[in-house]
C-alpha cells in the first residue's frame, strides 16, 4: 500500500489515505482473463489506462480490437466477466 498524500509523523492512517500501488500502466501489454464455470480464456490486450489492484480499467483486446472493462487482479492481469 502507498499513501495517497503526505501525512505527518504519528498520524493515524485510515483506508482513505492509502491505496494499492499502480500495477498496470497505460499502453502496457496485459493478459485478459475470463473465467466461467471452470473454463479459463486468456487473451492478449493493451491497457488503455493505469490501474491498481481492484480497480476497473479499460483494455483493448488485441485479437478482436474491441475495448473491454476488467478488474486488475495482479500486475499485468485483468479479469473480465464472461
Amino acid at each position: 500500500m502507498v499513501l495517497r498524500r503526505s501525512v505527518n509523523a504519528g498520524a493515524v492512517l485510515h483506508p482513505g489515505l492509502v491505496q494499492h500501488p499502480v500495477s498496470i500502466r497505460r499502453g502496457e501489454r496485459v493478459t485478459i482473463l475470463g473465467q466461467s464455470d471452470g473454463i479459463d480464456v486468456r487473451m492478449e490486450g493493451q491497457a488503455l489506462m493505469d490501474g491498481a489492484k481492484g480497480e476497473v480499467i479499460r483494455v483493448r483486446n488485441l485479437s478482436s480490437g474491441r475495448d473491454v472493462e476488467g478488474v486488475v487482479v495482479a500486475p499485468g492481469v485483468i479479469q473480465v466477466r464472461l
